[in-house]
């Protein structure tokens, strides 16, 4: 049985557990949800401030620039450290019932993607504050969310399979992305490092879709300002 017939199988259980999922993650908090809304725009500011005010440096759009790097960015990162304790955190279920574990990693990618579904309204908000207007391009936006949604499924699945025997893999994830979040373009632009950095950065990560600034972040952020990605996109980030 192919893992696409495996989740089409389990469609009930994924979605009623993506459920559960989102209304439980901030059940005990008083601003419930509203959290996931507050926590790129408060590092919106922190990251502005330093950018902008530290730095001193200007960036065109940067409002746009900014909010879209972060939020996809959580996006990816929060899919793949989900997904490293996504069968051990289900013990429970799998001594009870023989389900296919492909099931778990997709469920967090699916909490992780209505949840930044969910956020984009937050770009759209800083498009009309930056008076960019909406154009065709946005269309563009569907094929590489939907690309990018099955890279991080596939290798959601590689960190599940090893964080079932690895328990310390998920913190060890979270403190390597928090590395590349720094190492990637999200709240500054490649053109301002030194040249020699520069040539460092493209000859050492260029051909590593999460590193790549032209093949995730980039291209989304073009979308969001209405230039299209290049076609090679879609299969750099599948292969």
């Amino acid at each position: 049985m192919s893992k696409l017939s495996i989740l089409l199988k389990y469609q009930d259980y994924i979605k009623y557990s993506s459920r559960v999922t989102i209304s439980t993650r901030y059940s005990n908090t008083y601003l419930g949800i509203l959290w996931h809304f507050l926590d790129p725009l408060l590092m919106m500011v922190v990251y502005a401030f330093i950018y902008l005010v530290v730095f001193q440096s200007t960036t065109e759009d940067y409002l746009v620039f900014l909010l879209t790097g972060l939020i996809v960015w959580r996006w990816i990162s929060g899919s793949i450290t989900q997904s490293a304790n996504s069968i051990s955190a289900r013990q429970g279920i799998l001594e009870q019932v023989a389900a296919p574990k492909q099931i778990f990693p997709m469920v967090n990618l699916l909490v992780e993607t209505i949840l930044f579904f969910a956020a984009c309204i937050l770009i759209l908000g800083a498009l009309f504050l930056d008076n960019i207007p909406l154009t065709w391009h946005i269309i563009e936006f569907i094929p590489i969310t939907i690309v990018t949604f099955i890279f991080i499924y596939g290798f959601g699945l590689l960190v599940a399979h090893y964080g079932a025997f690895i328990a310390d893999l998920k913190p060890a994830l979270t403190y390597a992305l928090r590395f590349l979040f720094y190492l990637s373009p999200i709240f500054y632009q490649i053109s301002l490092l030194p040249e020699r950095v520069q040539k460092f950065y493209f000859y050492t990560f260029n051909f590593r879709p999460l590193f790549n600034h032209n093949n995730i972040i980039g291209p989304i952020r073009n979308i969001v300002s209405f230039i299209g990605p290049h076609l090679k996109t879609y299969f750099v980030i599948l292969f």
